[in-house]
């Protein structure tokens, strides 16, 4: 399996094993799930996260940290800092970020999250909607590593775990990319058709290599 694919479950459907992140040590406190502007993790200015006035100027990513499979509805209608698992938030920096887990996970733990955009009819092509996920963790005694995966082709039941290439803070290079899409793309190049009103939420969703 490689990059590009499109996760297994991904976007508003009951299912858990999306996406994968591992500690290689326990870690003292529960890990976090937040999205800023770029890898520098300090601004939300983007439109992604300032929304529009079709959607009520909420972010238009979204997330739920799951120790189970999720409703089929989960879609977060507006942010929340520290979203409890198995609850989700739009994200935007510190102020809309999801809890990944109950308890601090040990090394023997995953911690999984689902994911989401949705698309207002006032967005526009130049519009920015570039982010940058990062998951914010604590830990009193060895230096943990840290591995993203994603369900590339399994099942929800026995998933498949392809690791993503993850960055620095600071750091803009190879990282893997969550890429929206009309239905029948392939992650690579695709476009997202905007609704003539309301909101939309994109056919397929796919990681793939940074452009």
């Amino acid at each position: 399996m490689a990059i590009p694919f499109r996760p297994v479950g991904i976007g508003q459907v009951a299912a858990f094993h999306v996406f994968r992140i591992n500690f290689s040590e326990d870690l003292s406190a529960i890990p976090e799930l937040h999205a800023w502007d770029d890898f520098n993790l300090n601004t939300v200015a983007h439109k992604i996260f300032t929304g529009t006035a079709g959607n009520s100027n909420k972010p238009m990513i979204g997330a739920i940290g799951a120790s189970m499979a999720p409703s089929t509805s989960w879609w977060p209608s507006s942010a929340s800092a520290g979203a409890a698992v198995d609850n989700a938030s739009r994200l935007k920096g510190n102020d809309g970020y999801c809890l990944l887990s109950a308890a601090p996970p040990m090394a023997t733990d995953d911690v999984f999250f689902n994911f989401d955009f949705s698309f207002p009819s006032d967005v526009l092509p130049a519009d920015s909607v570039a982010f940058a996920l990062s998951v914010t963790y604590r830990f009193t005694g060895a230096t943990p590593s840290v591995t993203w995966y994603g369900n590339d082709e399994g099942s929800e039941s026995v998933p498949v775990w392809t690791a993503l290439t993850t960055q620095p803070k600071g750091t803009n290079g190879s990282a893997t990319v969550i890429r929206p899409s009309d239905s029948g793309g392939d992650g690579v190049g695709d476009v997202v058709t905007i609704p003539p009103s309301s909101e939309a939420f994109p056919d397929e969703i796919w990681v793939t290599a940074a452009a």
